[in-house]
């Protein structure tokens, strides 16, 4: 199933999200704009969650009011973290309660790409859990198992698993702890989706926002906006051609307020990658970037 270069980021289509983001007033309406937009720009892959507000209930009224062909990409929400409680818990039924759920909210009979959204319940469920995603695969509720992920050792669990055919992880110029990754999944024939193109917003914080919100990345993102400088191009352009540097990746996700930043993106993108000395030096330059910052998941630690 083919995946369009760029997937929309649909998490701020009705919420706020990033360490950057500005409070926006959403509507419907803006919501709409946004995805009418992604389609004209030929972005027919859209990445959401149960988890991103009502993003799922946005997407299906849309689809269901235009005939629009696109490949939706959405979660099965933590187990993990809702069932600490409950050591009875019924996999099985779980599982397929959050299918249906979102299959009501996207107005659709079947999810293209059903991901595991939460790594931990890959480890702690295992074969059980995917033997229960093939089950709602074989009813037709789901096209294809994809696991979301934030650890290196974790992916390449994942793509050890034939029934997993899509891999979705961090990948920016802070953050390349999955450049072993690409080269192994080449032979997988698995779908490889670069997420946190932006380092969830932080790359465009001010230098005064960055000394509030998150300190110790303020000398990072400085030597980030000078290279930008030196080389005469945004952080923005340089952030997501940076990426199609990379061979293998499918398609990266990019969330966007409006259809005026959703046209720069794509306009950046159809510029394609780096020259090869500067994606190197890129590389070389920003190697050492502590994981407490190029890690999101350190960052309220």
């Amino acid at each position: 199933m083919s995946l369009s270069q760029i997937s929309l980021g649909t998490a701020q289509l009705t919420m706020e999200y990033g360490i950057a983001q500005k409070s926006i007033k959403k509507t419907k309406s803006t919501a709409f704009k946004l995805l009418k937009s992604a389609i004209e720009n030929n972005i027919t892959t859209w990445d959401t969650s149960p988890f991103y507000g009502s993003s799922e209930k946005v997407i299906g009224e849309y689809l269901s009011k235009n005939n629009e062909e696109i490949t939706i990409c959405t979660k099965l929400p933590s187990i993990s973290c809702n069932s600490e409680n409950n050591k009875n818990i019924e996999l099985e039924k779980l599982i397929s309660k959050n299918i249906r759920m979102s299959l009501k909210a996207l107005k659709t009979e079947k999810i293209d790409y059903y991901l595991i959204h939460d790594e931990q319940d890959f480890i702690k469920y295992g074969d059980d859990l995917i033997y229960f995603l093939i089950k709602n695969k074989e009813k037709g509720k789901i096209k294809n198992i994809g696991v979301s992920v934030y650890s290196t050792n974790i992916a390449e669990l994942a793509l050890k698993n034939k029934e997993i055919k899509l891999l979705q992880f961090p990948l920016n110029i802070f953050d390349t702890r999955f450049n072993s990754i690409l080269k192994m999944s080449a032979a997988k024939e698995k779908k490889m989706i670069a997420r946190s193109i932006f380092l969830q917003g932080l790359f465009f914080l001010s230098d005064e926002d960055c000394k509030q919100k998150m300190k110790n990345a303020r000398p990072y993102l400085r030597s980030l906006i000078s290279f930008c400088k030196i080389k005469k191009l945004s952080i923005n352009e340089m952030a997501l051609r940076y990426i199609l540097s990379y061979n293998g990746i499918s398609s990266m996700v990019l969330g966007m307020e409006s259809p005026d930043e959703l046209k720069k993106n794509q306009k950046y993108v159809k510029k394609s990658k780096l020259p090869n000395h500067l994606f190197d030096e890129l590389i070389d330059e920003f190697k050492n970037v502590p994981i407490q910052i190029s890690n999101p998941n350190y960052w309220s630690k």
